[in-house]
């Protein structure tokens, strides 16, 4: 109900404002509340200072206010004891304190002597000059206030838009004042971040009160050379069985294929090799247990005994809290040192720029950042592997040198925290060379591919592929102490001919030692003329170096339900007694994903079907597995196309996905998952690009550069309100995009329901809910009381 009349008047002796109305005739109202706030008008009749209460007031006087500043005043009519208040947005006002300058008073002071001294008595002509005077006051305090009109959180409310018009904002005039105020003083920081993916999704909450979710369409455009990006993912599984809940991210150094390779050093420092590209050169970088760097001359403080205090204040100052009982203990003259407290290991390397110090109990995924070890213009390294021997560690990868077209294979050693010379350098018999035969290298056959294991005496074995009579052939070496025996080649029966990706598992213990050898291979199916990939295993009984008690082909069992898939790229660890195989696979509906399963028995090629699962389901590919154990628990690492989501510092509320990664693929129906993302926010399929009907695009047209899309979340079925929502925000979001950039909506069409559950029930009770629709329909399962005894009212349901 709207009161009639209202209005608020500055008293002309300043800080005071009175107040008055009338109630329309029968309006029923028994009285009314005058609440009073400061910037914005009050939104409920306990949102201020209550400045009057009462049964028939009808005016109020609000004393002892700051001249200079608007106040804002809401009447509430109310009826009933308790009060029972009515809100009605007409019934508000505003007015400014005046202050009291005392114009009569000047203007008294200008007049002659003898006028003061015959009203000294009377005081007619003072009294006389307070009427112009208090006018007089008004104006000059109204006059005060154009200093404030630059000044958002005091001008008047009435004067934000013409305010925001000077800085070309469209003021929302529907918000309340405090809402234009807090729009108009963030206006010049959104102007700076126009273009940018918070700035549209504010402008779009702000003008459709809908959030939304903003997603650039420039990855969903098809581009033959824009392959999958296989960045660095892990998981963790404890040693309870239980994996981690969702996969980490370990690097966004890519490659299109290849799985890393891992292993511990000597001194516990653990290390994961990998090939990526860098400057369109493929190189072999490498990550480490956590470390941080300090500086060289510290090592002056690394004397064995009780770590010293200003040794324990840099690691302080570099992030490591030392306890004060530590110890160092030094390991290599010079080189390398170990210091050890209550909490942990931590090991200390000199090198040339510092000393670095490895956090050697950190957890497995704590790696230090990346870093390049194999690099150079003239060929192409791939595929590394390593492994520990004694106290060395072992690196092999493989090298393509693109002017002869030929592979090799290189190797380091790393021992006293450096590492040696990139060997073979040529075709020198006394190189520790596992490919010498009769101490004679032979540098001309090509090789690839390396795959190193240690066994339980401390024997380093080399498995690799190489060229042979025009077709690649397995071969391995091992390396018995100081000395590697002659080379062997794989039974040719069975052999991996043409595939490439192999893995090898030493069981070392006896009287039970055996190799298994795992690799993929292209096979017949049942379906005459298809061929798909399968993982096929061989075992030699004995760590005989020769080519003798292999046994035959096995292969592991495809999908029980649908063979119409491909499994490659194996890798095997042992799990208890029984091995444990990690593989890709394309089984059932989400493409490439990791599996795994347990071999129980080699010789009837028994597997656990309980334990064959798939670890990483989704849309996106996930290849070449690796998994480390690491205490009791195991560490897969693997390669991944999944996008990353990356949340706003500086804009908290807003979280974007880079999906560049997931790449044009050619599309296969048999990854349903990723299919029915077709035009969600999370869509990584690629599409060619949308010029529109007669080259006019309309808001289906998505795929294309210039495209962003604003997926909105709506609160309502209704269509025509969707529009509407839309026809409003399409005019102003340009506003705030790049003026080469369109907007298209895609709205969710989103039904809300709210369950409303019954309290108040006998013990023993079954809870029942009452759903609710955006047509406030009521429906339920049971009949009776919505409510318990001794509520105010009740609602009954039918059955």
């Amino acid at each position: 109900m709207a009161l009639e009349s209202l209005k608020a008047t500055p008293h002309p002796d300043g800080n005071r404002i009175d107040l008055s109305w009338a109630f329309p005739g029968d309006s029923g109202y028994s009285g009314a509340r005058v609440v009073r706030r400061i910037g914005t008008y009050p939104l409920g009749p306990d949102d201020g200072v209550n400045v009057a209460q009462g049964d028939g007031l009808v005016s109020a006087t609000d004393s002892d206010l700051q001249a200079g500043k608007t106040y804002y005043y809401m009447l509430f009519p109310y009826t009933g004891d308790p009060p029972l208040f009515e809100l009605d947005l007409k019934n508000r006002v505003a007015a400014l304190a005046t202050s009291p300058e005392d114009y009569a008073g000047y203007m008294f002071d200008q007049l002659p002597a003898i006028y003061h001294r015959y009203d000294k008595d009377s005081a007619l002509l003072t009294r006389f000059l307070q009427l112009p005077g208090g006018q007089l006051d008004q104006l000059h305090s109204f006059a005060k206030t154009v200093m404030d009109f630059a000044d958002v959180a005091r001008v008047n409310g009435e004067l934000l838009p013409l305010l925001a018009r000077w800085i070309g904002w469209q003021t929302d005039q529907k918000l309340e004042y405090s809402g234009q105020r807090t729009e108009i003083r963030h206006a010049p920081a959104i102007y700076k971040t126009v273009g940018i993916i918070p700035t549209v999704e504010a402008t779009t909450k702000r003008i459709s009160q809908w959030e939304s979710r903003t997603k650039e369409f420039v990855h969903n455009i098809f581009a033959s050379n824009r392959p999958e990006h296989l960045n660095l993912w892990s998981m963790v599984r404890d040693g309870g069985g239980t994996w981690s809940d969702a996969p980490q991210m370990l690097s966004l150094d890519f490659a299109y294929e290849g799985r890393p390779a891992g292993s511990v050093d000597n001194n516990g420092v653990r290390w994961l090799f990998y090939h990526t590209r860098r400057k369109d050169r493929w190189e072999i970088w490498y990550k480490t247990s956590r470390t941080v760097t300090l500086p060289l001359e510290m090592s002056a403080e690394l004397a064995d005994g009780a770590v010293s205090l200003p040794l324990l204040q840099a690691l302080a100052a570099a992030g490591l809290a030392i306890a004060p009982d530590a110890g160092v203990t030094t390991l290599s003259a010079g080189a390398v040192w170990r210091i050890t407290d209550s909490s942990g290991h931590y090991l200390v390397e000199k090198q040339y720029y510092g000393l670095l110090v490895y956090e050697l109990d950190g957890t497995p995924v704590a790696l230090a950042p990346s870093q390049p070890l194999i690099v150079g213009k003239n060929a192409l390294y791939k595929y590394p592997s390593a492994a520990l021997q004694d106290q060395t560690l072992w690196l092999f990868w493989s090298a393509y040198d693109e002017t002869q077209r030929r592979w090799r294979i290189q190797y380091r050693r790393r021992n006293a925290a450096q590492w040696s010379a990139i060997a073979p350098a040529g075709p020198d018999p006394a190189l520790d060379n596992p490919f010498a035969a009769g101490g004679v290298y032979d540098p001309l056959p090509q090789r690839r591919r390396p795959c190193a294991v240690v066994d339980g005496d401390d024997r380093l074995w080399l498995f690799w592929l190489e060229k042979m009579g025009g077709r690649w052939r397995l071969r391995y070496n091992r390396r018995d102490g100081g000395n590697w025996g002659t080379p062997v080649t794989f039974p040719d029966a069975g052999a991996p001919d043409v595939a490439v990706e192999f893995s090898v598992l030493l069981q070392p213990a006896a009287p039970d030692q055996r190799i298994y050898v795992f690799w993929s291979r292209p096979a017949e199916t049942p379906t005459p003329g298809q061929v798909r990939w399968e993982v096929a295993y061989r075992v030699k009984s004995d760590l005989v170096l020769n080519d003798a008690n292999w046994s035959a082909v096995q292969s592991l069992p495809k999908h029980p339900v649908n063979d119409n898939h491909h499994d490659r790229e194996p890798w095997a660890v042992f799990n208890g007694g029984n091995v444990e195989l990690f593989w890709s696979s394309n089984r059932e509906d989400t493409g490439w994903s990791i599996w795994r399963s347990i071999l129980t028995d080699y010789t009837s090629n028994s597997w656990s079907a309980a334990e064959t699962e798939r670890l990483t389901p989704g849309a996106y590919s996930q290849r070449d597995p690796l998994a480390v154990r690491a205490g009791d628990e195991t560490w897969l690492i693997y390669r991944g196309n999944r996008g990353i989501g990356y949340q706003s510092q500086v804009y908290g509320a807003t979280e974007t996905r880079d999906e560049r990664y997931a790449g044009s693929t050619t599309l296969d129906v048999r990854r349903t998952q990723k299919l029915a993302l077709r035009n969600k926010f999370q869509d990584i399929e690629r599409y060619t690009y949308d010029t529109g009907a007669g080259a006019v695009r309309t808001n289906d047209d998505w795929i294309a550069r210039d495209t962003i899309g604003v997926y909105l979340d709506n609160d309502t079925l209704g269509e025509d309100v969707i529009e509407d929502g839309i026809a409003r925000l399409r005019p102003v979001l340009q506003e705030f995009m790049p003026v080469t950039d369109r907007a298209v909506f895609i709205s969710s069409r989103q039904l809300h329901t709210e369950y409303v559950y019954t309290y108040g029930l006998p013990p023993g009770s079954v809870t029942r809910y009452i759903g609710s629709t955006y047509a406030d329909d009521f429906t339920g399962v049971l009949s009776g009381s919505g409510l318990g005894e001794g509520e105010d009212f009740s609602d009954s349901l039918d059955g």
